[in-house]
Protein backbone atom coordinates (compact mmCIF):
# COMPACT_ATOMS: atom_id res chain seq x y z
CA UNK A 1 0.00 0.00 0.00
CA UNK A 2 2.95 2.28 0.70
CA UNK A 3 4.83 1.44 -2.01
CA UNK A 4 1.71 2.38 -4.50
CA UNK A 5 1.17 5.81 -3.10
CA UNK A 6 4.83 6.78 -2.78
CA UNK A 7 5.07 5.93 -6.93
CA UNK A 8 2.21 7.43 -7.09
CA UNK A 9 4.01 10.74 -5.42
CA UNK A 10 6.52 10.01 -7.76
CA UNK A 11 5.12 10.02 -10.75
CA UNK A 12 3.05 13.25 -10.02
CA UNK A 13 6.38 15.12 -9.13
CA UNK A 14 7.19 14.04 -12.59
CA UNK A 15 4.63 15.77 -13.89
CA UNK A 16 4.97 18.68 -12.61
CA UNK A 17 8.70 18.48 -13.18
CA UNK A 18 7.72 17.68 -17.13
CA UNK A 19 4.99 20.60 -17.07
CA UNK A 20 7.42 23.39 -15.53
CA UNK A 21 10.86 22.32 -14.79
CA UNK A 22 11.42 25.75 -12.45
CA UNK A 23 8.70 25.06 -10.15
CA UNK A 24 11.09 23.89 -7.62
CA UNK A 25 13.42 26.65 -7.93
CA UNK A 26 10.62 29.47 -7.83
CA UNK A 27 9.00 27.80 -4.85
CA UNK A 28 12.19 27.95 -3.08
CA UNK A 29 13.26 31.43 -4.33
CA UNK A 30 9.51 32.36 -2.76
CA UNK A 31 10.61 30.88 0.21
CA UNK A 32 13.91 32.90 0.33
CA UNK A 33 11.88 35.81 0.02
CA UNK A 34 9.28 35.14 2.59
CA UNK A 35 11.96 34.32 5.01
CA UNK A 36 14.60 37.20 3.94
CA UNK A 37 13.21 40.20 6.12
CA UNK A 38 12.87 38.50 9.01
CA UNK A 39 16.15 37.05 9.18
CA UNK A 40 17.35 40.34 8.19
CA UNK A 41 15.41 42.22 11.28
CA UNK A 42 16.73 38.88 13.37
CA UNK A 43 20.29 40.24 12.82
CA UNK A 44 19.65 43.79 12.86
CA UNK A 45 18.03 43.16 16.45
CA UNK A 46 20.90 40.41 17.51
CA UNK A 47 23.87 42.88 16.45
CA UNK A 48 21.83 45.62 18.79
CA UNK A 49 22.21 43.24 22.07
CA UNK A 50 25.56 42.26 21.18
CA UNK A 51 26.66 46.09 21.15
CA UNK A 52 24.60 46.72 24.78
CA UNK A 53 26.34 43.88 26.19
CA UNK A 54 29.80 45.13 25.29
CA UNK A 55 29.05 48.32 26.57
CA UNK A 56 28.41 46.70 29.62
CA UNK A 57 30.96 44.59 29.87
CA UNK A 58 33.65 44.94 32.43
CA UNK A 59 37.23 44.93 30.58
CA UNK A 60 40.42 43.57 32.29
CA UNK A 61 42.07 46.68 32.77
CA UNK A 62 38.46 47.89 34.55
CA UNK A 63 39.07 44.88 37.21
CA UNK A 64 42.33 45.98 38.13
CA UNK A 65 41.80 49.67 38.81
CA UNK A 66 39.24 48.09 41.27
CA UNK A 67 39.78 48.86 44.71
CA UNK A 68 38.35 47.65 47.78
CA UNK A 69 35.89 49.28 50.28
CA UNK A 70 38.42 49.62 52.89
CA UNK A 71 41.19 51.08 50.68
CA UNK A 72 38.35 54.03 49.53
CA UNK A 73 38.18 54.90 53.65
CA UNK A 74 41.85 55.05 53.99
CA UNK A 75 42.07 56.98 51.28
CA UNK A 76 38.95 59.61 52.13
CA UNK A 77 40.09 59.45 55.83
CA UNK A 78 43.72 60.60 54.58
CA UNK A 79 41.95 63.23 52.10
CA UNK A 80 39.61 64.39 55.55
CA UNK A 81 42.65 64.62 57.85
CA UNK A 82 44.49 66.88 54.95
CA UNK A 83 41.58 68.98 54.80
CA UNK A 84 41.49 69.77 58.61
CA UNK A 85 45.55 70.11 58.70
CA UNK A 86 44.56 73.34 55.60
CA UNK A 87 42.48 74.89 57.55
CA UNK A 88 43.90 74.97 60.91
CA UNK A 89 46.63 76.48 58.44
CA UNK A 90 44.07 78.98 57.36
CA UNK A 91 42.51 79.46 60.87
CA UNK A 92 46.03 80.61 61.49
CA UNK A 93 47.07 83.08 58.81
CA UNK A 94 43.57 84.69 59.50
CA UNK A 95 45.03 85.41 62.77
CA UNK A 96 48.08 86.55 61.54
CA UNK A 97 46.50 88.67 59.01
CA UNK A 98 44.16 90.31 61.53
CA UNK A 99 47.20 90.90 64.05
CA UNK A 100 49.38 92.40 61.07
CA UNK A 101 45.86 94.49 60.24
CA UNK A 102 45.95 95.81 63.47
CA UNK A 103 49.40 96.73 63.90
CA UNK A 104 49.34 98.60 60.50
CA UNK A 105 46.17 100.55 61.43
CA UNK A 106 48.22 101.21 64.94
CA UNK A 107 51.09 102.40 63.03
CA UNK A 108 48.87 104.66 60.91
CA UNK A 109 47.40 106.63 63.69
CA UNK A 110 50.40 107.33 65.29
CA UNK A 111 52.21 108.36 62.61
CA UNK A 112 48.97 111.14 62.27
CA UNK A 113 49.32 112.24 65.35
CA UNK A 114 53.29 112.49 64.56
CA UNK A 115 52.23 114.83 61.31
CA UNK A 116 49.84 116.36 63.58
CA UNK A 117 52.58 118.01 65.96
CA UNK A 118 54.94 118.74 63.38
CA UNK A 119 53.43 120.10 60.60
CA UNK A 120 50.63 122.93 59.80
CA UNK A 121 49.08 124.14 56.60
CA UNK A 122 50.37 127.85 55.67
CA UNK A 123 48.12 130.57 53.80
CA UNK A 124 48.48 128.52 50.65
CA UNK A 125 47.11 125.25 51.98
CA UNK A 126 50.43 123.78 52.18
CA UNK A 127 51.75 121.73 54.70
CA UNK A 128 54.68 123.09 56.47
CA UNK A 129 56.95 122.23 59.82
CA UNK A 130 55.78 124.54 62.88
CA UNK A 131 59.15 125.10 63.38
CA UNK A 132 59.37 127.49 66.28
CA UNK A 133 56.46 126.20 67.77
CA UNK A 134 58.64 123.05 67.94
CA UNK A 135 61.83 124.73 69.16
CA UNK A 136 59.86 126.58 71.73
CA UNK A 137 58.39 123.31 73.20
CA UNK A 138 61.87 121.19 72.92
CA UNK A 139 64.57 122.91 73.92
CA UNK A 140 67.01 120.07 72.83
CA UNK A 141 65.41 120.22 69.32
CA UNK A 142 66.06 124.12 69.71
CA UNK A 143 69.63 123.29 70.53
CA UNK A 144 70.15 121.11 67.31
CA UNK A 145 68.58 123.27 65.15
CA UNK A 146 71.47 126.02 66.22
CA UNK A 147 74.06 123.66 66.07
CA UNK A 148 73.01 122.61 62.54
CA UNK A 149 72.56 126.34 61.51
CA UNK A 150 75.86 127.60 63.07
CA UNK A 151 77.24 124.47 61.49
CA UNK A 152 75.87 125.54 57.90
CA UNK A 153 76.02 129.30 57.40
CA UNK A 154 79.17 130.99 57.13
CA UNK A 155 80.08 133.66 59.53
CA UNK A 156 82.71 135.76 56.81
CA UNK A 157 81.92 136.63 52.87
CA UNK A 158 83.89 138.07 50.77
CA UNK A 159 83.96 141.66 49.13
CA UNK A 160 85.94 142.18 46.11
CA UNK A 161 86.66 145.26 45.32
CA UNK A 162 87.85 146.20 41.83
CA UNK A 163 89.94 149.57 40.72
CA UNK A 164 89.72 150.16 37.64
CA UNK A 165 91.39 153.81 37.89
CA UNK A 166 94.70 154.75 36.15
CA UNK A 167 95.65 155.65 39.78
CA UNK A 168 95.58 153.95 43.49
CA UNK A 169 92.45 154.32 45.34
CA UNK A 170 91.68 153.56 49.04
CA UNK A 171 88.58 152.41 50.28
CA UNK A 172 86.76 152.43 53.74
CA UNK A 173 85.46 149.45 55.08
CA UNK A 174 83.84 148.66 58.13
CA UNK A 175 85.50 151.71 59.38
CA UNK A 176 88.63 149.98 58.15
CA UNK A 177 90.70 151.72 54.79
CA UNK A 178 92.09 149.66 52.33
CA UNK A 179 94.11 151.04 49.41
CA UNK A 180 93.31 149.25 45.71
CA UNK A 181 96.62 149.64 43.43
CA UNK A 182 95.56 150.73 39.72
CA UNK A 183 93.76 148.50 37.58
CA UNK A 184 93.94 146.11 40.19
CA UNK A 185 91.18 143.92 42.19
CA UNK A 186 91.33 143.28 46.26
CA UNK A 187 89.47 140.49 48.34
CA UNK A 188 88.64 141.48 51.57
CA UNK A 189 87.16 139.23 54.23
CA UNK A 190 83.95 140.57 55.47
CA UNK A 191 81.17 139.61 58.19
CA UNK A 192 78.22 138.02 57.24
CA UNK A 193 75.56 140.63 56.86
CA UNK A 194 75.60 144.78 56.21
CA UNK A 195 79.03 145.91 55.43
CA UNK A 196 79.58 149.92 54.72
CA UNK A 197 82.07 151.05 52.40
CA UNK A 198 82.92 154.65 51.88
CA UNK A 199 84.91 156.12 49.12
CA UNK A 200 86.28 159.11 51.16
CA UNK A 201 86.04 162.23 49.89
CA UNK A 202 84.16 161.46 46.88
CA UNK A 203 81.04 159.24 47.53
CA UNK A 204 79.04 159.32 50.62
CA UNK A 205 78.81 155.58 52.82
CA UNK A 206 77.02 152.56 51.34
CA UNK A 207 75.27 150.03 52.71
CA UNK A 208 75.93 146.44 51.10
CA UNK A 209 74.43 143.03 52.06
CA UNK A 210 76.78 139.57 52.08
CA UNK A 211 74.64 136.84 52.55
CA UNK A 212 73.85 133.14 51.18
CA UNK A 213 74.25 131.09 48.73
CA UNK A 214 77.14 133.58 47.15
CA UNK A 215 78.55 135.35 50.23
CA UNK A 216 80.14 137.80 47.71
CA UNK A 217 79.78 141.77 47.17
CA UNK A 218 81.58 143.37 44.22
CA UNK A 219 83.04 146.75 44.87
CA UNK A 220 84.11 148.55 41.77
CA UNK A 221 85.75 151.99 41.74
CA UNK A 222 85.58 153.05 38.04
CA UNK A 223 86.33 156.67 36.28
CA UNK A 224 82.74 158.70 35.93
CA UNK A 225 80.92 162.06 37.91
CA UNK A 226 80.83 161.13 41.29
CA UNK A 227 78.91 162.83 43.76
CA UNK A 228 80.44 165.80 45.74
CA UNK A 229 80.47 164.81 49.50
CA UNK A 230 80.71 168.10 51.42
CA UNK A 231 81.79 167.90 54.99
CA UNK A 232 80.83 170.89 57.32
CA UNK A 233 83.77 173.00 59.01
CA UNK A 234 84.70 172.30 62.46
CA UNK A 235 83.21 174.85 64.87
CA UNK A 236 86.22 177.01 66.73
CA UNK A 237 86.07 177.68 70.00
CA UNK A 238 88.24 180.10 71.48
CA UNK A 239 89.38 179.79 75.03
CA UNK A 240 86.89 179.91 77.88
CA UNK A 241 85.91 182.81 79.24
CA UNK A 242 85.28 183.02 83.27
CA UNK A 243 83.58 185.26 85.38
CA UNK A 244 85.40 186.32 88.42
CA UNK A 245 83.61 188.21 91.24
CA UNK A 246 83.73 192.15 91.14
CA UNK A 247 86.43 194.55 92.08
CA UNK A 248 84.79 197.27 92.51
CA UNK A 249 82.41 198.70 90.67
CA UNK A 250 80.39 196.17 87.84
CA UNK A 251 82.05 193.13 86.57
CA UNK A 252 85.33 193.01 84.60
CA UNK A 253 85.76 190.16 82.33
CA UNK A 254 89.10 188.26 82.89
CA UNK A 255 90.73 185.72 80.69
CA UNK A 256 91.40 183.00 82.89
Amino acid sequence: MNTRIVRLCCLLLGCLLLADPTFFSNSAAAQEKTKQPTLAGSVAELTKAVSKLSEQMVTTDDLNNLVTKGELQSKVKALSAAIQDQSIQIQAMRTEFVELLAAVDAQVEEQGKILAAISRRDKDGNYTLPLESIMDNSPSFSKEMKDVVNKSIRTHGTLLIENKMNLAQSLRVNGQDYRIPAKSKLNVPVPVGTVTTELVGYEAPKHLTVSPPTYLQRVVISPGKRAQVYVSPPMIIDDPLFLVPPIGNGFSIYRY
